[in-house]
């Protein structure tokens, strides 16, 4: 069967796989974490700039739901699935990796003021706790993507009636820090990334048996 790799402007990439259950299937060949990348990565003629514009693209779309940062940017089919969380995935490791693409391009639409993070009891944003954007994002990144140790992860360690603060880390968790879409970022997707997104992708497809093996890609890319 053939499927649609972008119905609509401002959805996400292979929503008709998930609508008809194939994507089931598909995670048993591919694996399930990822599973969208995975996916367009079986395309020969996708390129590394593709994969940061991929980025780019689910982090805006998921920032404007205004989620808490494990559902915006963890979830199973993200880059960062949640229930593989280890030491390993998130240390700053020498080797290039997509997860590590993708913490720059989330650092890249937090500096150029696209997206911002709230802490439960803070009465500021990340961006204005700090003197300079570059300085939150850079504690920001550099305690809770690249460490994950101490408290987070782990309520039941939380000392009690203590507040979750920019400067408490020790008593971060996902659910405490949430990521929503600025002004700027709002009107950065809605009239230039989704348009130009939607006609890059509106002519390719790609065929996929009951099985949920990949056969072939049809049409194409227009860069």
């Amino acid at each position: 069967m053939k499927y649609k790799v972008l119905e609509n402007i401002g959805k996400f990439l292979f929503d008709s796989i998930y609508q008809t259950g194939i994507n089931k299937k598909i995670a048993v060949i591919l694996g399930e974490q990822a599973l969208d990348l995975k996916i367009l990565l079986t395309n020969p003629y996708i390129t590394k700039i593709d994969i940061l514009e991929y980025f780019e693209y689910c982090i805006l779309q998921e920032a404007q739901s205004d989620f808490e940062i494990d559902e915006g940017f963890m979830g199973q089919y993200d880059i960062y699935p949640l229930d593989v969380l280890s030491k390993s995935l998130f240390e700053n490791d020498p080797k290039p990796s997509y997860a590590s693409e993708y913490i720059g391009i989330i650092g890249e639409c937090f500096l150029g003021n696209l997206i911002d993070f709230t802490c439960k009891d803070e009465k500021r944003s990340l961006s204005c706790s700090f003197d300079s954007p570059f300085e939150a994002w850079k504690y920001f990144k550099e305690i809770f993507f690249y460490q994950y140790q101490n408290y987070l992860y782990d309520n039941s360690k939380k000392e009690e009636y203590s507040k979750i603060l920019w400067s408490n880390f020790k008593d971060w968790n996902s659910w405490d820090i949430g990521v929503s879409l600025t002004k700027k970022g709002s009107k950065y997707l809605e009239e230039i990334l989704e348009p130009r997104f939607y006609n890059k992708y509106k002519d390719l497809s790609v065929e996929i048996d009951d099985n949920g093996n990949i056969i072939r890609w049809i049409g194409e890319i227009n860069r």
